[in-house]
């Protein structure tokens, strides 16, 4: 069995998704108020968050076979991108937040329900490299810095001052509540976790 240290990191990584489909979510509608000049080189930097979003799927699906074997990881990375567009740096911004939230949304339910299960134990021909518990901790800590990122992002794209403050006060509410989900106890260091 994995310990309770693997399941904080999974319900972090939850946590984590879920707020960044939030913050991308609560983006969308802004579209009106971004510099047009910027909004159209900032796809490119947008692209890159996608690209972040699409790691954390892809680090789901790893957590999924590491614990029901390779025949469910294969489903789970089909499962999961059926459920979420495949990134196109061609879209405009509210596009590519909507997709961003859509890969989030996907994660957080995924990572959830990890996390929520009875029993953690690794499959059988579960992989030895990378370890179950790092890649828990890498999802987590990439899925917090995406979401502390994209209401940087739409502040840089901003046109109006309105926006640039709704922006901050957007990622200030949500450095609160991922603050929150840290305020728990330590966990063990790289080969501080069980396997099987």
């Amino acid at each position: 069995m994995l310990d309770e240290a693997v399941r904080a990191d999974l319900a972090r990584a939850a946590r984590a998704a879920r707020e960044a489909a939030r913050a991308a979510d609560a983006l969308v509608g802004c579209a009106s108020e971004l510099d047009v000049e910027r909004a159209r080189l900032g796809r490119h930097a947008l692209f890159g968050l996608r690209h972040s979003a699409q790691d954390g799927l892809a680090h789901a699906v790893a957590l999924v076979g590491s614990l029901d074997g390779p025949a469910a990881r294969a489903a789970a990375r089909a499962a999961l991108s059926s459920r979420v567009p495949h990134p196109d740096a061609d879209l405009d911004v509210p596009r590519q937040l909507v997709q961003i939230e859509a890969a989030c949304t996907v994660l957080a339910d995924t990572l959830a329900a990890l996390a929520a299960r009875e029993r953690l134990a690794l499959a059988p021909d579960a992989p030895a490299h990378p370890r179950f518990e790092d890649t828990a901790a890498l999802a987590a800590g990439q899925l917090e810095a995406l979401a502390r990122q994209i209401p940087r992002a739409i502040a840089r794209l901003a046109a109006t001052e309105g926006l640039r403050r709704q922006a901050v006060l957007l990622e200030d509410e949500l450095l609160a509540r991922l603050q929150g989900a840290h305020e728990q106890p330590p966990r063990p260091g790289p080969g501080g976790g069980r396997r099987g």
